[in-house]
């Protein structure tokens, strides 16, 4: 008897950690977050034309390959304020071009960082296909 409420409780809490593993799972596999991404090594940073913010380009380098990180930081304003803005795997170079203070250009997608817009590769992806669906910024 006593033998039969162990296994009971063993099997209950065995029950319990897979279906917190698979609820993390699942979050972790379709919600990204864009303040969760690796730092990386700085290239270099370039203010908007109106020095109303700055971005600065991080190079990330893991098992999987090499991805680009940019954040902006908006002129006065501390490092700790500074928010990730585009995301792009598989990649090792970036072009950055602002349009006007507002708005920048990183590889051929455009980023209202005044509006909070931002890019993350991951979002739009299809499990049938790999890479981006279409490169078009979000709204934050």
């Amino acid at each position: 008897m006593k033998k039969n409420r162990i296994f009971e409780i063993y099997y209950f809490i065995t029950l319990v950690v897979v279906i917190i593993n698979s609820v993390l799972f699942v979050k972790d596999s379709f919600f990204f977050s864009m303040n969760d991404l690796p730092s990386g090594s700085r290239q270099y940073s370039v203010s908007s034309p109106d020095n109303g913010f700055s971005v600065s380009v991080y190079r990330v380098e893991n098992n999987l390959g090499t991805a680009v990180r940019v954040e902006a930081l908006k002129t006065g304003e501390k490092k700790h304020k500074a928010r990730n803005i585009f995301w792009q795997t598989d990649i090792g170079d970036v072009t950055l071009q602002w349009i006007d203070g507002d708005v920048i250009v990183i590889n051929e997608v455009p980023i209202n960082i005044a509006d909070g817009g931002y890019y993350d590769c991951r979002r739009g992806m299809s499990i049938m296909t790999e890479g981006s669906i279409s490169p078009e910024a979000q709204k934050g």
